[in-house]
């Protein structure tokens, strides 16, 4: 019997632990929302033209076996978190090809630091959704 209850108590230590990380993420979800609609949205330092720039200087088309690049329109979305950071990012539209969709996700992880959004003159998470043209 006594075997049986530290075996249900233990069961209880580990169940708990991810219970209340999952709770914990719902509540900071709530408190730290993602903004779609903020006073002032979110712009990559340097402007729409530096945005331009970047994206032409550093994003390439992946090769294919054969040496080729593989071309693809892509849409990527993610958050651009209040300390101006990419996070989450994710294929929004794909291109139907693995490939391009792996590398426009790459080429998002590694953006720099964006001004973030603001709303009610405080910073805060805003969705962004970025297309792409891999060529």
């Amino acid at each position: 019997m006594k075997h049986i209850r530290f075996t249900i108590f233990l069961f209880s230590l580990l169940v708990t632990p991810s219970a209340f990380a999952y709770q914990f993420g719902e509540i900071m979800a709530k408190m730290n929302p993602v903004h779609l609609t903020p006073d002032i949205y979110p712009s990559f330092k340097g402007g729409d033209q530096a945005l331009l720039k970047y994206i032409g200087k550093n994003l390439q088309a992946p090769l294919s076996a054969e040496g080729k690049k593989i071309k693809g329109k892509v849409a990527v979305k993610f958050i651009i978190e209040n300390d101006g950071y990419v996070r989450e990012a994710e294929i929004y539209r794909s291109s139907q090809k693995a490939e391009v969709d792996s590398a426009a996700i790459e080429f998002v992880k590694n953006m720099p630091q964006w001004r973030p959004g603001i709303e009610d003159a405080r910073p805060v998470r805003c969705l962004y959704i970025l297309p792409l043209h891999l060529k």
